[in-house]
């Protein structure tokens, strides 16, 4: 008796023994080595005083050119907790802007996080010489010979200097004037610097970008203030011209030929012997075309209510917590193309220490969540108009899906822990159960043996 009392103190103590690994899929529920969306694009502002403004971003829906064909996915679109409302719309450009009202007080962030995928096609593109130019332009192509906020092409000191490196061929004289423009305006790094380590106090983006006519007295410009002058001086000379950013921030331009199309031409080389045009086909994610009558940032606000700007990339996954945003966008991918490659498709959702995918997808008639680890996948067809829960692992989505348009608009979107027992912790209780039994029989029995 003594011996199988002992036998099962022992078990007991097994059964207690943490097993590291175990619990650690346990607390976590996740993979070390996650999976990582395509493309994150990060924008975090500060507010430096109380006030509302309608915040703008924008994303190409699509991209065409003589050298690449991009077709943009908006996979995620996390937006501030203290938004208060948000309207999507297409310009004619084919940019598809997110425009979003707050109202904060100081010191409150506002953030944008976005998550896009692309599919990129080459194209073989061989530039003869000469390509004269048209008598006539396109509708859709002259709105990018007019003048636009930062595009003065009136001006006759750019109009002078742009024509004094023209010719009769469209290619000599987009050559002339990229030759002149990367070769006289050294690169401001400080002004990058600066833009990008958030000491910038603004009242608008737009201010700290400088006219092409100080870019020219200056000779000093970064990649933006660069494509906007090399854009000014081949509109005056009749080259339509537009400029181009990429989720990276870094912005080019591209030209329009006749009977060729839209082709990308640098403004900003850093590397030897550059080739300015046709430029090299970068597999880049779009971010912005620009807008053929106002030439903007990527992002801008209004009114001009004092901000900072905080962060305008996204280089560590640590710096985002999905709780500090309160509505998720999405544009449903189509099923079938989801499930043959599912990384390409997918967004992280992360809420320290826990991170998991999650797409949205769409079939004839539903709407589907997909969320997933390396450990386990699940997937929750939508109800649009009510709120909708998913569990997965040790956590609980909560939101309220709304389409708009041919976007999913995830309202009221939280994150929370579920409350989760241990079942380890019952096998000792279970256990002890017949230990005590036969401890508390061995002990009957003994003192009736004394008895006796």
């Amino acid at each position: 008796m003594k011996n199988t009392f002992l036998l099962i103190f022992l078990l007991l103590l097994q059964l207690m023994t943490p097993c590291s690994d175990y619990q650690n899929r346990l607390a976590f529920g996740v993979s070390t080595n996650p999976r990582v969306s395509s493309q994150p694009i990060y924008v975090r502002l500060q507010t430096l005083q109380e006030g509302s403004v309608v915040f703008l971003e924008a994303i190409p829906q699509s991209f065409d050119d003589s050298v690449a064909a991009v077709n943009v996915s908006v996979l995620a679109v996390l937006v501030s907790s203290n938004a208060r409302s948000i309207t999507i719309y297409n310009d004619d450009v084919g940019n598809l802007w997110l425009a979003v009202n707050y109202t904060f007080k100081k010191g409150d962030y506002i953030s944008i996080l976005m998550w896009v995928s692309s599919e990129t096609a080459d194209k073989n593109l061989v530039l003869s010489k000469p390509v004269p130019f048209p008598e006539s332009y396109p509708n859709d192509v002259k709105p990018f010979l007019n003048p636009g906020r930062k595009i003065p092409v009136n001006d006759t000191i750019i109009k002078d200097l742009a024509e004094s490196f023209a010719a009769q061929d469209m290619i000599e004289t987009i050559e002339n004037i990229l030759s002149f423009v990367n070769s006289t305006q050294n690169y401001d790094r400080d002004k990058v610097r600066l833009l990008m380590t958030g000491k910038l106090n603004t009242t608008d983006i737009l201010d700290f970008i400088n006219d092409p006519l100080v870019t020219l007295q200056t000779n000093n410009s970064f990649c933006f203030e660069r494509a906007l002058f090399a854009a000014t001086m081949l509109r005056t000379v009749g080259v339509p011209t537009r400029t181009f950013t990429s989720a990276e921030l870094k912005t080019w331009i591209q030209v329009w030929l006749p009977e060729i199309g839209w082709v990308d031409a640098e403004v900003l080389c850093t590397q030897p012997s550059p080739k300015l045009f046709p430029r090299p086909l970068s597999f880049v994610m779009p971010r912005m075309v620009e807008n053929s009558s106002d030439a903007m940032f990527p992002f801008t606000w209004s009114p001009k209510i004092l901000m900072r700007v905080a962060n305008l990339t996204f280089s560590s996954f640590e710096d985002f917590n999905v709780n500090e945003y309160g509505a998720v966008l999405s544009q449903p991918v189509n099923e079938d193309l989801y499930e043959t490659s599912p990384d390409d498709f997918s967004f992280p959702l992360i809420f320290k220490p826990k991170r998991v995918q999650a797409a949205l997808t769409w079939n004839d008639s539903d709407v589907v969540l997909h969320i997933s680890n390396e450990e386990k996948k699940s997937n929750k067809t939508l109800i649009l108009g009510k709120t909708n829960t998913i569990e997965f692992e040790s956590f609980g989505l909560s939101f309220k899906p709304i389409r708009q348009g041919g976007t999913i608009i995830l309202y009221n979107f939280s994150v929370q822990e579920l409350q989760m027992v241990d079942l380890r912790i019952l096998i000792p209780l279970v256990a002890a159960v017949p230990a005590v039994l036969i401890y508390w029989s061995y002990r009957k029995k003994r003192r009736l043996n004394l008895k006796n």
